[in-house]
Protein backbone atom coordinates (compact mmCIF):
# COMPACT_ATOMS: atom_id res chain seq x y z
CA UNK A 1 0.00 0.00 0.00
CA UNK A 2 0.94 3.43 -0.30
CA UNK A 3 0.38 6.80 1.78
CA UNK A 4 -0.64 9.91 0.70
CA UNK A 5 -2.24 13.14 2.16
CA UNK A 6 -4.59 15.14 -0.18
CA UNK A 7 -3.54 18.34 -1.21
CA UNK A 8 -4.68 21.25 1.09
CA UNK A 9 -5.41 23.74 -1.91
CA UNK A 10 -8.99 23.71 -1.58
CA UNK A 11 -10.81 23.09 -4.61
CA UNK A 12 -7.54 23.26 -6.63
CA UNK A 13 -6.92 20.02 -5.19
CA UNK A 14 -9.36 18.18 -6.95
CA UNK A 15 -8.15 18.32 -10.65
CA UNK A 16 -11.31 16.47 -11.93
CA UNK A 17 -14.33 14.05 -10.63
CA UNK A 18 -17.52 12.67 -11.76
CA UNK A 19 -20.74 14.12 -10.84
CA UNK A 20 -21.72 11.46 -8.98
CA UNK A 21 -18.62 11.69 -6.65
CA UNK A 22 -17.55 8.83 -6.77
CA UNK A 23 -14.48 8.84 -9.19
CA UNK A 24 -11.98 11.63 -9.14
CA UNK A 25 -8.25 12.89 -9.80
CA UNK A 26 -6.67 14.71 -7.12
CA UNK A 27 -3.20 16.53 -6.57
CA UNK A 28 -2.09 14.75 -3.40
CA UNK A 29 1.30 14.64 -1.24
CA UNK A 30 3.07 11.74 -0.10
CA UNK A 31 4.89 11.45 3.53
CA UNK A 32 7.96 12.26 1.75
CA UNK A 33 6.39 15.83 0.66
CA UNK A 34 6.24 14.37 -3.21
CA UNK A 35 3.77 15.69 -5.32
CA UNK A 36 1.84 13.20 -6.79
CA UNK A 37 -1.54 12.81 -8.78
CA UNK A 38 -4.27 10.17 -7.73
CA UNK A 39 -7.07 8.75 -10.03
CA UNK A 40 -9.67 6.10 -8.44
CA UNK A 41 -12.85 6.12 -6.23
CA UNK A 42 -11.83 8.99 -4.33
CA UNK A 43 -14.60 11.01 -4.02
CA UNK A 44 -15.48 10.71 -0.72
CA UNK A 45 -11.65 12.03 0.09
CA UNK A 46 -12.16 16.01 1.51
CA UNK A 47 -9.08 18.18 1.66
CA UNK A 48 -6.87 18.04 4.16
CA UNK A 49 -7.16 14.09 4.83
CA UNK A 50 -4.71 11.18 5.07
CA UNK A 51 -5.16 8.57 3.20
CA UNK A 52 -4.20 4.92 2.84
CA UNK A 53 -4.20 3.89 -1.00
CA UNK A 54 -3.48 0.58 -2.74
CA UNK A 55 -3.05 0.24 -6.20
CA UNK A 56 -0.06 1.07 -8.62
CA UNK A 57 1.79 3.49 -10.60
CA UNK A 58 0.57 4.21 -14.61
CA UNK A 59 1.30 6.56 -17.28
CA UNK A 60 -1.18 8.16 -18.79
CA UNK A 61 -0.44 8.80 -22.59
CA UNK A 62 -1.84 12.42 -22.07
CA UNK A 63 -1.50 13.04 -18.20
CA UNK A 64 1.97 11.47 -17.10
CA UNK A 65 2.80 9.34 -13.93
CA UNK A 66 -0.22 8.52 -11.85
CA UNK A 67 -0.86 6.28 -8.60
CA UNK A 68 -4.11 4.50 -9.77
CA UNK A 69 -5.93 3.89 -6.32
CA UNK A 70 -8.10 0.59 -6.62
CA UNK A 71 -8.59 0.51 -2.37
CA UNK A 72 -8.49 3.66 -0.34
CA UNK A 73 -9.10 4.02 3.33
CA UNK A 74 -9.42 7.68 4.98
CA UNK A 75 -7.43 7.89 8.31
CA UNK A 76 -8.68 9.80 11.54
CA UNK A 77 -7.93 12.98 11.58
CA UNK A 78 -4.76 14.49 12.85
CA UNK A 79 -3.75 18.03 13.03
CA UNK A 80 -5.60 21.03 13.14
CA UNK A 81 -6.66 21.15 9.68
CA UNK A 82 -7.39 17.68 9.42
CA UNK A 83 -9.84 17.72 12.63
CA UNK A 84 -11.22 21.05 11.29
CA UNK A 85 -12.09 19.56 7.51
CA UNK A 86 -13.65 16.60 9.08
CA UNK A 87 -15.90 18.83 11.13
CA UNK A 88 -16.53 20.59 8.56
CA UNK A 89 -17.69 17.16 6.72
CA UNK A 90 -20.25 16.52 9.88
CA UNK A 91 -21.29 19.65 10.01
CA UNK A 92 -24.74 18.67 9.50
CA UNK A 93 -24.64 16.61 12.16
CA UNK A 94 -23.50 18.81 14.60
CA UNK A 95 -25.66 20.78 17.03
CA UNK A 96 -26.27 24.55 16.09
CA UNK A 97 -24.20 26.15 18.62
CA UNK A 98 -21.41 24.24 17.64
CA UNK A 99 -21.64 24.79 14.05
CA UNK A 100 -20.88 28.46 15.23
CA UNK A 101 -17.84 27.53 17.04
CA UNK A 102 -17.07 25.73 14.75
CA UNK A 103 -17.40 28.66 12.25
CA UNK A 104 -14.98 31.07 14.25
CA UNK A 105 -12.62 28.34 14.27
Amino acid sequence: MHRATRGRRGDRGVRWSVPDGDFAVLDAVTEENDEIVLVGPLGHVRGGESIVVGGGWRRHTKHGWQFQAARVRVMEPVGDHAVHAYLESVKQLLPVAFQSTLARA
